[in-house]
């Protein structure tokens, strides 16, 4: 019988709280301890077992925002990340801080746990192996998510387990897609399932292409768009979009918050440089001018959700009763974000913002500019690996539940579940 197991802490069957945790022999290796969007979520992870090491696969809030409450909590156990991911995530860690403060929200770590937890991490590079205990070993893989986000194998006994963390396989203008690995003896593979059981309509080219066009048939017009989007990558990728397009030398393009990551972007992404001529919103008085200024623009702004209080929901509620203007949504929306509220009401003529009714006039699209392998990646990924179990987590539970019931019983596949067992 084997002496391996794994047990999810979130992240599993829902997107939010990331972590799981396995069990081989007396070594306990963590992945992740990611913040929630769902109410279910919100105080992180459901996990009080012990815990040796940590892996974070990336700097997304989702995977590491509570990080320094798990380096509170077990202050023994080793943490390892990608010197990307550990810049990304203490930048988030700070700003996570400051936000909760302006608001009069608790935390549930201090910055003084930050800067421990920050101590604590050890960096890895892509294609290096770790010793962690007797016969443990992980790899570090590139993932091709954002900068710096990894997939590990883990090697025990000689038996492997991947786990992939966020994948995607495409190039992008700044970031690119994670290497087809194929990997002997793959015993068990614990894949994202974001994209599981969709269809992908558009490729990115494609994607590029109707976003471009529809920026500019706005600006002709005389409208604004905003582009709600993700302060770690996402903001990115979408101004490299429209600097290869030529769009930020006809007209005006605007960053407006996370502009830190965007420096952090400049400094350690091999081919970011261009990033360094992005204009900024550098204040309020800035951004109430641009909005009164009759000219056309565009402007991308985070958070990419929409959360209340952020420039893009701003920019969202001002510009949403403005038939000329846009509202581009560049990435996910879950459900329970103001982002993921609005594109549930999106055909109606009026919709509740906040704590208000708004006539909806602008034109809100959506475009799949993932950074997420889509289903047919995924299934291309189970044929390379061909493992004898796969764990399916990180996607809509409905979903999930779907794919596994149809798609038989060779390889076993099971869906991820909070607090429940599997042995490996």
């Amino acid at each position: 019988m084997s002496d391996a197991a794994l047990v999810f802490g979130g992240g599993a069957n829902f997107i939010g709280a990331s972590f799981m945790c396995f069990r081989f022999g007396d070594t306990f290796v963590g992945i992740d301890w990611g913040g929630g969007y769902e109410k279910r979520a919100q105080d992180g992870p459901q996990y009080e077992g012990p815990l040796d090491h940590l892996l974070l696969t990336h700097g997304h809030f989702d995977h590491v925002g509570l990080v320094p409450k798990a380096a509170r909590r077990w202050p023994n156990a080793s943490i390892w990340a990608t010197a990307d991911t550990l810049a990304l995530s203490t930048w988030l860690w700070n700003d996570s801080l400051y936000v909760a403060e302006r608001q009069g929200r608790p935390m549930p770590f201090s910055s003084a746990d930050i800067a421990s937890a920050k101590e604590r991490v050890s960096c890895v590079s892509y294609y290096q192996t770790l010793e962690l205990g007797p016969d443990l070993m992980v790899t570090v893989y590139p993932a091709g998510h954002i900068l710096g986000a990894c997939s590990f194998k883990l090697t025990y006994k000689g038996v492997n387990y991947f786990v992939t963390g966020d994948i995607s396989f495409t190039d992008r203008n700044i970031t690119p897609g994670a290497p087809h690995l194929k990997l002997p003896h793959c015993a068990v593979l614990v894949r994202e399932s974001t994209y599981l059981g969709k269809v992908t309509e558009m490729n990115r080219a494609e994607t590029k292409n109707a976003l471009l066009a529809d920026i500019t048939a706005t600006l002709r017009k005389g409208g604004k768009v905003v582009i709600p989007a993700l302060s770690i990558d996402r903001a990115q990728d979408t101004w490299a979009i429209l600097h290869e397009a030529g769009l930020t030398k006809k007209w005006p393009v605007y960053m407006d918050g996370g502009y830190a990551v965007t420096r952090i972007y400049t400094e350690r992404a091999s081919n970011a440089f261009m990033l360094k001529h992005a204009d900024r919103v550098r204040n309020e008085e800035m951004r109430y001018a641009l909005r009164s200024s009759p000219r056309a623009m565009i402007v991308i702004a985070s958070s990419g959700m929409l959360n209340e209080n952020t420039p893009s929901y701003w920019w969202t509620g001002e510009l949403l009763s403005d038939r000329k203007s846009l509202i581009a949504m560049v990435n996910y929306q879950h459900p329970d974000t103001p982002g993921g509220r609005l594109w549930a009401e999106r055909e109606k003529n009026w919709v509740t913002f906040g704590d208000r009714l708004v006539e909806n006039r602008a034109a809100l699209k959506k475009y799949g500019l993932s950074a997420h392998m889509n289903h047919e990646e995924g299934d291309a990924l189970e044929e390379r690996m061909r493992p004898e179990l796969i764990v399916y987590a990180h996607g809509e539970d409905d979903a999930i539940t779907a794919y596994v019931t149809a798609a038989g019983s060779r390889p076993t596949r099971t869906k991820a579940q909070v607090g429940q067992e599997v042995l490996l």
